[in-house]
């Protein structure tokens, strides 16, 4: 039977777009829009994460609260598109679902404005069984108490995977710890790397550096893999794309260098897709 992996965390709907640095305090910004298709573009890690998984033919189910709305309707299409389990998507009547503007400027930084939506904060029991029964478990950015329900939940035999995001409102330093001890895999950026100083996974950490590569850091040393720069503006979801591909490869029992070098290829994919 193959294995099953729940993917907790926002469902987003993405607006994505460009501007100068800095913003002006007020007036008219000239910007550009980032994205042919409608908007908004479903996003958020579990998304783009899960359609690697699911792509691998494994079981990927999102675990996150949508409203009845029209954007909630876009997250679903996503979602049955990329051939994931929606058993833990609520949709909450009479809510609005999340979405996200993302604002990448010259500089190559960015600024990321979320509207939560009107959802709810913590899991309900289905949502929570659908946690507890899965084979592997990823953590991304979503409101610190459903994190912390959705840990509370978990079996000690499962494989936790922490997706980390630089944002005390999702992760405060308390579950940050706790997340530390749990997990058996993270994924972070090099501004994302302290927050994950005293975490020993028993897997490993993948750190994406930007065009300086990837840094493993395994059971068995330290690892560094090349990466090829891609010129793109819209860098959205690389970085949950590397992660799901490398979870997907580790769920098929590929060594973790070996499925790195698989998710570095899925997020190059992904952004050639952009350029």
């Amino acid at each position: 039977m193959p294995l099953t992996a729940a993917l907790s965390g926002f469902a987003t709907l993405d607006f994505i777009a460009t501007a100068p640095h800095p913003l002006p305090v007020t007036g008219t910004v000239m910007g550009q829009c980032l994205t042919d298709t409608a908007w908004p573009r479903p996003g958020g890690a579990s998304l783009y994460a899960g359609r690697r998984i699911a792509r691998s033919g494994l079981c990927a189910a999102a675990v996150t609260v949508l409203g009845d709305d029209a954007t909630g309707d876009a997250y679903m299409r996503a979602c049955a598109d990329a051939g994931m389990n929606t058993d833990g998507v609520h949709r909450l009547a009479g809510g609005k679902s999340p979405c996200c503007l993302l604002i990448y400027r010259d500089t190559g930084d960015y600024s990321c404005l979320l509207d939560p939506g009107r959802t709810a904060n913590r899991p309900d029991s289905a949502q929570l069984a659908v946690c507890r029964d899965a084979d592997w478990v990823v953590i991304s950015a979503a409101p610190a108490q459903w994190t912390r329900a959705v840990l509370d939940s978990l079996r000690p035999e499962q494989v936790v995977v922490w997706i980390v995001k630089n944002d005390p409102a999702c992760f405060p330093p308390p579950l940050a710890q706790r997340l530390c001890a749990r997990a058996d895999l993270i994924f972070c950026n090099s501004g994302e790397r302290r927050l994950t100083d005293s975490a020993r996974p028993r897997i490993g950490l993948i750190e994406t550096l930007g065009a300086a590569g990837v840094r493993i850091v395994g059971p068995h040393g330290e690892t560094a893999l090349p990466v090829t720069p891609i010129s793109v503006r819209d860098t959205t979801g690389a970085g949950d794309t590397l992660a799901g591909e490398t979870i997907a490869q580790l769920m098929a029992e590929m060594d973790l260098c070996s499925a790195a070098t698989a998710g570095i290829a899925a997020a190059a994919e992904l952004l050639q897709g952009r350029r």
